[in-house]
C-alpha cells in the first residue's frame, strides 16, 4: 500500500541520516587525531609480538560487546614502549564505538595540560576545561605523561579531576601510555590517577 510504501521511505531517510553522523563524527574525530590514523583497525594491524596478539585478542572481545562495556564504564588502557602500535589499536577501538553512536573525544595528554595553564592565563574557569572532558561518552586520552620524570603535582591534580569525574559517573577513559609495567605508570602519574584508569 501507499502508507507501506511511505513508512519504508521514512526508514531509509533515517537510516541515511544516521549514517551520516556517523560518517560527521569519524571525520570530526579523524580531523582531530590527524589523518595518519584514519584507517586503523585492528585487521590491518602488524603484530609482531606475543604481547601484541594477546593485547589484540582482549581487545577483540572487548569490542564484541563494546556498547554495554562503555554503559557499564569500562576503560581500556595500553601501555608499553613507543612504535608499539598503542595508539592503532585505540583508534581502532574508537572507529568502533562511533559506528554504534558513542561519542568519543581524543584529547593529548601534554596538550592538556598545556590547555589548562592557557585557560588559567586567560581567565577561564578550571572547572569549565574539566567538564568539557567529563561530558564524552568515551574520553580518549594519548599519553598523559611527560617523556621524562612524572607529572607535576599540579597536572596529577587536574587529571585526577577529569578521571575521577569520569569514573563517578560510569563514562569510560581508554588511554595509550608509554610506560613499561603498571607499576612506573604509578609512579608517573600517581596511584590515584592510575587506579581511577585501571579499575575493571
Amino acid at each position: 500500500s501507499s502508507i507501506d510504501q511511505y513508512e519504508s521511505d521514512d526508514k531509509t531517510i533515517e537510516l541515511r541520516r544516521q549514517e551520516r553522523e556517523r560518517y560527521m563524527r569519524w571525520s570530526e574525530f579523524v580531523a582531530s587525531r590527524g589523518s595518519r590514523y584514519k584507517d586503523c583497525t585492528l585487521d590491518n594491524f602488524v603484530m609482531t609480538s606475543t604481547a601484541q596478539v594477546d593485547a589484540v585478542g582482549k581487545l577483540r572481545s572487548f569490542v564484541s560487546h563494546m556498547s554495554e562495556r562503555i554503559k557499564a564504564g569500562h576503560g581500556v588502557v595500553i601501555f608499553g614502549s613507543r612504535g608499539t602500535g598503542k595508539d592503532h589499536l585505540v583508534v581502532a577501538l574508537a572507529r568502533e564505538a562511533i559506528k554504534l553512536d558513542h561519542n568519543v573525544v581524543w584529547e593529548n595528554g601534554m596538550d592538556f595540560f598545556g590547555r589548562v595553564r592557557d585557560a588559567m592565563d586567560s581567565g577561564e574557569r578550571e572547572r569549565d576545561v574539566v567538564s568539557r572532558l567529563v561530558a564524552p561518552d568515551v574520553l580518549y586520552i594519548s599519553d598523559p605523561v611527560p617523556p621524562f620524570g612524572k607529572v607535576t603535582e599540579f597536572q596529577a591534580s587536574m587529571l585526577f579531576r577529569i578521571l575521577d569525574g569520569r569514573y563517578s559517573r560510569c563514562r569510560p577513559t581508554w588511554a595509550t601510555i608509554n610506560v613499561a609495567s603498571c607499576q612506573e605508570l604509578d609512579d608517573r602519574i600517581g596511584p590515584p590517577n592510575s587506579d581511577r584508569l585501571r579499575d575493571g
